[in-house]
């Protein structure tokens, strides 16, 4: 829109991410809805992911001509799960978790294969493995672009592992990318 479309656009962005940031995620913190194993996945994954991003896009796409046809042919699917049990969690099982404060999470296994953590009264497991190339497939992604990765993990997080948003917010805006 501003026809501000050269490789200083990467830095920029990120640095702003990194300076708007924080005050989100002490929120959640000071709520007690930070999954630290999930955050620490989401970091695994997705510094390396960035950095390798950011060096497509210096290295191969500091041309706009070229950046434009990348930026044209990359396409993020997003998909709507299969009613709401897709998401992991009914619409009054949130609302009752609101009214009583069970809205913290409580961490139960973290392994090489899998983690699980608790919310709102239900146990929701993830694929450690799964989880970190996810993460870093999106760093990279995130990185080439210059934008949060947060705003493209969300999703495959809730439709993919079916994770239920209000865990998960936190975590993804401790991403680096």
């Amino acid at each position: 829109m501003l026809g501000f479309i050269s490789p200083a656009v990467t830095p920029t962005n990120h640095l702003f991410n990194v300076l708007a940031i924080p005050s989100g995620v002490y929120r959640y913190i000071r709520e007690g809805r930070m999954v630290w194993p999930l955050t620490l996945l989401i970091l695994l994954g997705t510094a390396p992911g960035v950095i390798f991003g950011s060096w497509i896009r210096l290295r191969f796409l500091p041309d706009p001509n070229h950046f434009q046809t990348f930026h044209g042919a990359g396409a993020v699917v997003y998909w709507q799960p299969a009613g709401p049990k897709g998401l992991g969690f009914e619409k009054d099982a949130v609302e009752s978790a609101f009214k009583v404060g069970e809205f913290r999470v409580r961490t139960l296994h973290v392994g090489l294969r899998q983690m699980s953590y608790e919310f709102a009264g239900q146990v929701y497991c993830i694929s450690t493995p799964g989880l970190v190339f996810l993460a870093g497939a999106i760093g990279a992604i995130g990185g080439t672009y210059g934008v949060g990765g947060g705003a493209i993990i969300s999703p495959f997080l809730v439709s993919l592992f079916h994770l239920p948003v209000h865990s998960i917010a936190g975590a993804t805006l401790s991403g680096p990318a």
